[in-house]
């Protein structure tokens, strides 16, 4: 397996244990949006925070649910180092983030008239207002 694929393997256990968990949602997107790296037996995540924020978005309950998750999936061994990151704004282009499976956003995008027309005109989702009652 190439370490491109580990490392993403292990960014979404981290990003998907986060999720499944209550008032995580934060930190889980922090985690997605983070580039992951693995050096000196260090599993590097550099996230797009601010040092003042980092703690605040990442906080000690987010931070033992993925040392879990990453346990569990064999990555236990490796020392999880959390960087905050620069204080200059980014020009590159963030990649989509995967829906929470069942949510509103899963749901579009699973849609057929969706699919054609991301196929059709390029498009991507940005914005999902959930209009379902009751959930």
């Amino acid at each position: 397996m190439e370490p491109e694929s580990i490392l993403a393997g292990l960014q979404r256990v981290m990003v998907e244990a986060l999720q499944a968990a209550p008032q995580q949602g934060t930190a889980a997107d922090a985690f997605d949006d983070a580039v992951c790296s693995i050096e000196d037996g260090e599993l590097r995540v550099q996230m797009q925070v601010s040092k003042a924020m980092l703690p605040v978005v990442v906080n000690a309950d987010a931070e033992k649910i993925v040392r879990t998750a990453l346990r569990e999936h064999g990555a236990g061994a490796l020392k999880l180092v959390l960087l905050p990151g620069s204080e200059t704004v980014t020009t590159e282009k963030k990649k989509p983030r995967a829906a929470k499976s069942g949510s509103a956003a899963d749901l579009a995008a699973k849609h057929p008239v969706v699919q054609q027309a991301q196929r059709l005109f390029n498009a991507e989702i940005r914005n999902v207002i959930d209009l379902r009652d009751g959930e």
